[in-house]
């Protein structure tokens, strides 16, 4: 059997002292098999920026160059997060699938393949309009419910959002972060495909792949790692 190997790409961000090096030594000593290599820092100011989705949409597009670059002829295949979407055109230019990590669950999941085609077949302000959508796995969720960076259009929090969701029905297949006991309804109706709206050339969902739940068990709990709100009673189990 030919073992896999993986390498992640990682940008720093050149504002920020932030180490990473604790965690990528203590990982890789438990999963040698996955690398990590470090892309240039992109020298970008966070005062010019209006919010922090402008900044990553900036940071994200300017860092493809650098993987590019690092990207090199024995690559099989690339895994890109749902942010990082812009590496999909380096990808297809190699020949080669492409896959994205979705690091949240099914659910969330299938509204996101849904997502583009609400937002054109919807001209009002999502924040405006209480009309129910129903998807084949969702319970039936009003416009306004949805995530508070798509309720304003036209603005880049908002088209940033629209175009990472575009291409998730562009990837070869999604790896999700969750498992098929915990939300049936969701894996089964992305493992059988349903159609997506206005996606390229009216394809079926992408097909799947269940990897959860992920728990990086390397923090120390030093700093502000926001848990309070995981805190429960002992035998309660949280998947987030």
């Amino acid at each position: 059997m030919t073992r896999a190997s993986a390498t992640q790409f990682f940008s720093r961000r050149a504002w920020k002292n932030c180490s990473t090096a604790s965690y990528i030594a203590a990982f890789f000593a438990t999963t040698p098999s996955i690398s990590f290599h470090q892309l240039p820092p992109i020298p970008l100011d966070p005062a010019s920026y209006d919010s922090p989705d402008a900044l990553t949409s900036d940071l994200v597009n300017l860092n493809n160059v650098h993987v590019r670059v690092a990207l090199t002829s024995t690559l099989r295949s690339l895994i890109v997060d749902l942010f990082c979407y812009p590496a999909l055109e380096i990808a297809a230019h190699l020949g080669i699938p492409a896959y994205n990590f979705f690091t949240s669950n099914a659910s969330c999941l299938a509204l996101s393949l849904h997502l583009p085609s609400i937002y054109r077949n919807t001209t009002d302000n999502f924040k405006d309009v209480d009309t129910v959508f129903h998807l084949p796995c969702l319970p039936p969720t009003p416009l306004n419910h949805l995530p508070d960076t798509t309720l304003l259009k036209n603005t880049i929090e908002c088209d940033f959002l629209i175009n990472c969701t575009a291409h998730l029905a562009k990837s070869a297949s999604n790896i999700i972060n969750t498992f098929e006991t915990l939300e049936p309804k969701a894996v089964k109706a992305l493992s059988l495909g349903f159609s997506i709206p206005d996606g390229p050339n009216q394809t079926q969902t992408p097909p799947i792949f269940c990897v959860g739940p992920l728990i990086d068990t390397h923090r120390n709990g030093n700093g502000d790692e926001g848990e309070e709100c995981l805190k429960e009673k002992r035998g309660v189990l949280v998947f987030w």
